[in-house]
């Protein structure tokens, strides 16, 4: 089955969320969630991913973010594998914790990201937990409604701005939506919860921020590795390292166009390495380079799948971030 897109750019609004296999828990105790705060405490400074809101369940956690560097992919990267990483040392456990990838949704502002707030705190609620919102200790919620403390890296400005008062919060978030079209579509998940016209422009603009991030990355003082182009591609794309590196002709799988493409753009290396690397001619490697970019006008899900590798391959480790 194909991964979902990963749209993102400057300024992107997104609901972000991932859980256990099985219905597992990721948090065993109150440590584990303040563990995952913690480092959700420092996104902003090191990716610039601002946090809107949040719920954490024994299974599972949702948070509302602004990609304002559009570096979501990196943010989340180091995010769950840094948390899984305590985890695991301090359960004395070994392996992955989360199901998969993390999923994120680009959410339109207005009565979208309204709903979106809605549902994220109403989620203890649903699940039988609490009665009321605000009675669920680990969620934005009562910061929002003035019942705790907003921590430092809480951005609440966007939402207080929608409301008159505190009691318009907490009635807007009891009542029943009006719009079940749009919370069936959250449930659902999926790439972009917004309007045609705000699909579109969601497209456009990911396009352009992976663009420049290309163009940015091909200055940049401590270029990446091949390998680690490679390791990269893997962690975010179908496909084996074998598949990557097939040699020969007829070795057409995304994954390895897609590394090539990247290690041609952001690695300071000659066309001969790369050849040698990938089995084919440096001729070759031209070639797949340039068919690659003029596939990525057309084709939204391979410019997705590039920003998202590229993300990855910036995050890595020791290394600065781009």
């Amino acid at each position: 089955m194909a991964r979902p897109l990963r749209f993102d750019y400057p300024g992107a609004k997104h609901h972000v969320y991932n859980r256990a296999p099985n219905k597992q828990p990721i948090f065993l105790d109150r440590f584990d969630e303040q563990t995952l705060l913690d480092l959700a405490s420092e996104l902003e400074e090191r990716f610039g991913v601002v946090v809107l809101g949040f719920c954490l369940m024994r299974t599972h956690f949702h948070f509302i973010v602004v990609s304002t560097e559009g570096r979501l992919s990196q943010a989340m990267h180091w995010l769950t594998n840094a948390y899984v990483k305590r985890f695991n040392r301090r359960h004395g456990r070994r392996g992955s914790l989360f199901e998969g990838r993390y999923g994120n949704v680009v959410v339109q502002d207005g009565v979208y990201s309204l709903e979106l707030f809605r549902y994220v705190h109403n989620n203890p609620v649903e699940a039988g937990m609490v009665v009321r919102a605000e009675d669920h200790l680990l969620s934005s919620y009562r910061s929002y409604l003035g019942l705790a403390p907003t921590p430092e890296w809480l951005d609440t400005s966007y939402y207080l701005g929608q409301f008159d008062s505190l009691d318009a919060i907490r009635d807007f978030t009891r009542a029943r939506t009006k719009h079940p079209k749009i919370v069936a579509a959250i449930e659902r998940g999926g790439e972009i919860l917004g309007t045609k016209e705000f699909q579109e422009d969601v497209v456009r603009r990911a396009k352009h921020a992976a663009l420049t991030s290309s163009r940015l990355a091909e200055r940049h003082d401590d270029p990446p590795s091949i390998e680690d182009v490679v390791a990269g591609t893997m962690a975010c794309m179908p496909g084996s390292r074998e598949e990557i590196l097939q040699r020969g002709f007829g070795a057409t799988a995304p994954c390895r166009a897609v590394a090539i493409y990247l290690s041609r753009t952001l690695c300071r290396t000659t066309l001969a390495e790369i050849a040698s690397v990938f089995g084919i001619s440096p001729t070759g490697v031209s070639m797949a380079v340039r068919r690659t970019a003029e596939r990525m006008e057309g084709d939204a899900s391979l410019t997705a799948s590039v920003a998202e590798v590229r993300g990855i391959v910036a995050s890595r480790p020791d290394r600065p971030a781009m």
